[in-house]
This record gives structure tokens, C-alpha cells and sequence, in this order.
């Protein structure tokens, strides 16, 4: 174990501490429906990232995984949502709920990579220019153009 992981487990028993939840961790999880590791591995090595398109595609992979994001979530990410520093961002999910979700270093890592070298050379639509992953029109990207890459 590094470094990086030490420092994120610690921010996420931080943060479960906060919240009050360290009860439910000692509960059992059954995943069996939980994707495997090498199969999540494999997903993400096989995205082509030397092209803008598998780029944004291998950020999107990263975070939805790093952060047990719901595709509807990731899709209205915004900019001014992620705490870098921290190791946080904030998440709208079913309902309007707000939530703090922590992010994993990797995830952040191609976040960021896609932000300052994908992303800026792009179309952003007026009143889009807050969201995280856009489509080739500028605009959010959708929950069924998630899907169907």
C-alpha cells in the first residue's frame, strides 16, 4: 500500500465519521452483483487514451468506479463541485439529494488531465461551461450517449 492510498483511506474514514455511519461499515455487503477488480481493470486498460474522445471516455470510466457514481450523476458534474484539495466532490443524486462523495487519486488524476488538455481546446454552449464532461456540441453529455459508449 503507498502513500496515496493511505492518505484517501483516511479521508474516507474521516469523512464516514463525520457523517456518523461507522455502524453500518461493520455490516456484511453481499457483492455479488459488485463487478470484479480485474474486470474493471481490463475496461479501463482496453480505452484508447491517446485520442481526445477515449480520453474523456477513460476520465469518465475512472470517476464513475473511483466514486460509485450513478451515470445521471456523473453526467451534471460540475467544476465548481470538485474540491480538489480536499479529495472531494459534490454530487446531486436521486431526488436533488446533495452528497460529498470522495474521490479516488486515479480518478482525480484523469479528471484533471481531461479538463486541462481535452476539454479546453472544445465547444463549450453558452451555460455550459460548469459541466464536467461535454458532448461534441458543447453541452452535458447525456445518460443514454453514456450508455450506448
Amino acid at each position: 500500500m503507498n502513500d496515496e492510498n493511505i492518505n484517501y483511506e483516511e479521508r474516507v474514514t474521516v469523512f464516514i465519521d463525520i457523517l456518523g455511519f461507522k455502524e453500518m461499515l461493520a455490516e456484511t455487503i453481499d457483492n455479488k452483483g459488485a463487478p470484479r477488480q480485474n474486470k474493471i481493470n481490463a475496461l479501463i486498460d482496453a480505452i484508447n487514451a491517446s485520442t481526445p474522445g477515449g480520453m474523456r471516455n477513460k476520465a469518465i470510466i475512472e470517476v464513475l468506479y473511483g466514486c460509485g457514481l450513478r451515470v445521471s450523476e456523473l453526467v451534471n458534474l460540475k467544476i465548481s463541485e470538485v474540491y480538489q484539495d480536499e479529495g472531494f466532490i459534490k454530487v446531486i443524486g436521486k431526488g436533488n439529494a446533495e452528497r460529498l462523495v470522495p474521490i479516488g487519486s486515479s480518478a482525480l488524476k484523469y479528471m484533471l488531465i481531461y479538463l486541462s488538455e481535452i476539454r479546453v481546446h472544445n465547444k463549450i454552449a453558452e451555460g455550459y461551461q460548469d459541466y464536467i464532461f461535454l458532448n461534441n456540441a458543447g453541452k452535458n453529455l447525456s445518460r443514454i450517449y453514456i450508455f450506448k459508449t
